[in-house]
C-alpha cells in the first residue's frame, strides 16, 4: 500500500472498527424487508426486498426450500421451515450476514395456534452489534380456553416454565409482528371468538394477561412502539387509517388515546387500483409503517411527514419484517506480492462474498478508488501500458474511459470516482 493508505488499513483491520463505527454512526439502517408471500404452494418468488443499493445478502441461503419467516428483530431471523406437504416443521434462528444457523426445538405444549418473538438477551443494548450476542425466544400458544407463554434463552439453550392466562375460545394468533415496549413488554394480536384481543406479556415479572384494542379493524390491527417506546396501533376501517397511543389518563390508568386519523383516498389518489389497504408491517425507531393494497404492491408511509414511497410488487397482505442492522459491506485492499500478481483483493465481511466471480480475475489491476458502489480501477501489461475501467461489482458493468490529455507528462497523479447525482445540484 501507499505510504498514506497504510494507516487506513491498519484503522479498518482492527477488531475494535465495527463498535466504533457503530458508535458513530448511532442508528442502525434499514437494509431491507423480509415479507412472506403464499403463492402457488409458496412457490419460488423473491423474500427478501433490499432498501440499498445492493443486497447485503443477494444469495439467500434458504432458497429452494419451503421456509416462512416468524420474526425479524435486532439483526436475526426466526425461521419455520417445512415439506411440501406441511407435516413435518423445524425451527431455527439466523444471521443472514454471517450465515450463522441456530436450530431451536418449540417447548411440549398442547396448543392450537402458535406465535414466536425474538429479541436480544443484553440489558441496554443498541442492538446495532448484537447478532452474535445473546438472545431470547418468546413462544406463545392457545388452546381455546387459555394462552400460555414460554422463553427460550440461548445461554441456557432450555425453555423456561410457561405462564397461563384464561381466554376463552381464543384459537389464533395474527401474523403481524407483535410489538417490544420500552419497559420490555411485549404484545400482540390473538383471536377469540369474533374479535381479537391483545396478549401482554411482561418479562420483568413473567407474567400475562390480555386487554382489548380501542376498536376492531379490518383484517386486524398493527400493534408497535411508538417513537417514545409506549404501545401505538394503527387500524384500518372503510378508507381511513386510524392510530392510536397507550397513554396514562388523570387518574393514573392506561388508555387508549386517538392520536391520528389518516384519509387513505387522499393518500393512494395517486393509484386509483388501490381497492383495498392493509397495515403489514412497521420499521422501529424509524417512524415507517408499511400498507399493502389488494393488486400486490407495498407502500412505505412515513408518520412524520406523511410521504408514501412504493417499495415493492411482490406484496399482498401478508405481514413485513424489516431488518435493521449495521453493515459493512467489505473492504477492498491492494496487496502488492510475486509481482503484483493476481491474488485476491476482495475481504468480504459476510459469509458469502456478494460477488463472487471478479471481472477482472487473474489480471494485473489496482484499485485507485471506491466509493457510491463503484470501483475505478488501473490495469496493466507486461509492458507497463495502462488501461482504466470503472466496475461495478455487483452487476459486473466495465466501463473503459482515457484520462485527459495534458501539455506535460505529470510525476505523479490520482483518480477519484463519484456518483453524479452527489453534485448535480
Amino acid at each position: 500500500l501507499p505510504a498514506p493508505r497504510k494507516p487506513w488499513r491498519r484503522v479498518l483491520s482492527v477488531p475494535a472498527f465495527p463498535r466504533r463505527y457503530r458508535e458513530f454512526h448511532q442508528t442502525p439502517r434499514l437494509l431491507g424487508f423480509f415479507h412472506n408471500c403464499f403463492r402457488n404452494r409458496y412457490g419460488q418468488i423473491p423474500r427478501f426486498v433490499p432498501t440499498t443499493a445492493a443486497n447485503p445478502f443477494p444469495h439467500q441461503k434458504h432458497d429452494g426450500i419451503a421456509w416462512w419467516v416468524m420474526d425479524c428483530r435486532h439483526g436475526r431471523v426466526l425461521v419455520q421451515q417445512y415439506n411440501i406437504y406441511r407435516t413435518a416443521f423445524s425451527y431455527f434462528v439466523w444471521d443472514p450476514i454471517t450465515g450463522n444457523q441456530e436450530v431451536l426445538n418449540i417447548p411440549k405444549m398442547s396448543y392450537v395456534d402458535y406465535t414466536f418473538a425474538m429479541l436480544c438477551a443484553v440489558a441496554g443494548c443498541d442492538h446495532g452489534g448484537c447478532h452474535d450476542g445473546p438472545f431470547l425466544v418468546i413462544f406463545l400458544c392457545s388452546d381455546y380456553r387459555n394462552v400460555h407463554v414460554c422463553v427460550y434463552s440461548s445461554e441456557t439453550r432450555v425453555w423456561g416454565m410457561p405462564v397461563s392466562v384464561p381466554a376463552s375460545d381464543c384459537y389464533d394468533f395474527n401474523t403481524k409482528r407483535g410489538a417490544f415496549t420500552r419497559d420490555n413488554v411485549y404484545y400482540c394480536n390473538v383471536r377469540c371468538h369474533d374479535k381479537f384481543v391483545i396478549a401482554k406479556y411482561e418479562l420483568g415479572s413473567h407474567s400475562l394477561s390480555t386487554m382489548n384494542p380501542p376498536d376492531n379493524y379490518r383484517n386486524c390491527s398493527l400493534l408497535m412502539p411508538n417513537k417514545n417506546g409506549n404501545l401505538e396501533l394503527a387500524g384500518i376501517n372503510d378508507s381511513s387509517l386510524y392510530l392510536w397511543s397507550r397513554m396514562l389518563n388523570p387518574e393514573g390508568n392506561d388508555e387508549w388515546i386517538q392520536t391520528r386519523v389518516v384519509e387513505l383516498d387522499e393518500l393512494f389518489s395517486i393509484d386509483k387500483s388501490c381497492k383495498h389497504v392493509f397495515v403489514s408491517g412497521f420499521t422501529e425507531g424509524v417512524g415507517f409503517i408499511y400498507l399493502s393494497t389488494n393488486n400486490d404492491v407495498v407502500f412505505m408511509f412515513e408518520l412524520k411527514s406523511g410521504r408514501v414511497t412504493k417499495v415493492s410488487e411482490l406484496g399482498g397482505f401478508y405481514p413485513i419484517f424489516p431488518f435493521i442492522k449495521f453493515y459493512t459491506p467489505a473492504i477492498l485492499v491492494n496487496t502488492p506480492r510475486s509481482g503484483y500478481g493476481p491474488i485476491p483483493r476482495f475481504v468480504p465481511s459476510m459469509a458469502a462474498s456478494p460477488f463472487q466471480h471478479q471481472a477482472l480475475k487473474d489480471k494485473n489491476w489496482w484499485i485507485v478508488d471506491c466509493r457510491h458502489g463503484h470501483i475505478l480501477v488501473e490495469e496493466y501489461d507486461a509492458d507497463d501500458s495502462l488501461r482504466y475501467f470503472v466496475w461495478d461489482p455487483i452487476a459486473g458493468d466495465l466501463e473503459e474511459f482515457l484520462i485527459p490529455d495534458l501539455p506535460s507528462d505529470p510525476v505523479a497523479y490520482t483518480l477519484a470516482v463519484l456518483c453524479a447525482s452527489a453534485v448535480a445540484g
